[in-house]
């Protein structure tokens, strides 16, 4: 395992199982060399898995105080998970993770990633798999626009319920909202995320984003970076070493990694 950080990380600032010091002392088991943390931040509160509005400046302060505490044996980074088009930016982040989970549908908002049964309920309500694909990567593109961030998270979010019930065909209209949103995306300068949170939760088998679109990332010269969207302290380094491999199988030959000097290129 070549990647010794995860820097999308969550606690129970929002929806994570373990607190900031139970993740920090996971990160040292696995022999990390820093670890971020990227609650989301406050914005949509349809599933209640945002930071209360209340709770951010002990969120601020906590991370402060476990930087000073191991500082002499792990990095430790501030940072937040913003829901694009509603979540706000702090100046006390390190980085940003820009992220769509929610989608503005004929019939209200859906949870994109909620449940297999909320994301059914809003591919019908689109009218079907194709109008929701195009709504979300369209959705992904509009809302990336309006704020600043640095990291992209799980570029096709959709997906994740897929292996399991099979909405997407990744027929040609599929890739074409899918390359024309990476397309988009990539003239923001933005670093984008491996993401094995999905197999930790047992719905996939492998890493967003899908073969063909690491193919054109490869192609394009993307800058990634590996993490796990860990939830829990058991998920942190999920499938690194395999991540890893099919990401040299794509061309890929270097990741960015987060320094006391921003993001830096590594070698993969």
């Amino acid at each position: 395992m070549i990647s010794k950080s995860n820097i999308h990380t969550h606690c129970t600032y929002c929806d994570g199982k373990n607190t900031v010091e139970e993740m920090i002392q996971a990160a040292l088991d696995l022999g990390f060399e820093s670890i971020g943390f990227s609650s989301h931040a406050v914005g949509v509160s349809v599933d209640g898995s945002c930071m209360k509005a209340e709770r951010v400046d002990s969120y601020f302060n906590e991370l402060e105080a476990m930087k000073i505490k191991y500082q002499q044996r792990i990095k430790i980074f501030k940072g937040l998970e913003l829901e694009l088009g509603y979540s706000k930016p702090d100046d006390r982040c390190d980085y940003t993770i820009g992220a769509v989970h929610f989608l503005d549908t004929p019939n209200g908002i859906n949870n994109i990633d909620y449940s297999p049964s909320v994301q059914a309920k809003g591919i019908m309500d689109c009218g079907g798999p194709d109008a929701y694909a195009r709504l979300y990567f369209e959705t992904l593109v509009q809302r990336s626009m309006s704020q600043d961030y640095d990291i992209q998270a799980h570029f096709d979010l959709l997906t994740k319920f897929d292996e399991k019930n099979q909405h997407f065909t990744y027929n040609s209209s599929y890739r074409r909202y899918a390359f024309d949103a990476l397309d988009a995306l990539s003239k923001k300068n933005v670093i984008f995320e491996i993401n094995t949170g999905a197999i930790s939760r047992g719905y996939m088998t492998r890493a967003y984003p899908a073969d063909f679109i690491l193919e054109r990332m490869a192609e394009k010269k993307l800058p990634i970076i590996l993490s796990s969207d860990a939830h829990s302290a058991s998920a942190l380094a999920c499938c690194f070493d395999e991540t890893e491999q099919r990401l040299r199988s794509f061309g890929f030959t270097s990741m960015m990694k987060l320094t006391d000097n921003g993001f830096v290129e590594t070698a993969l």
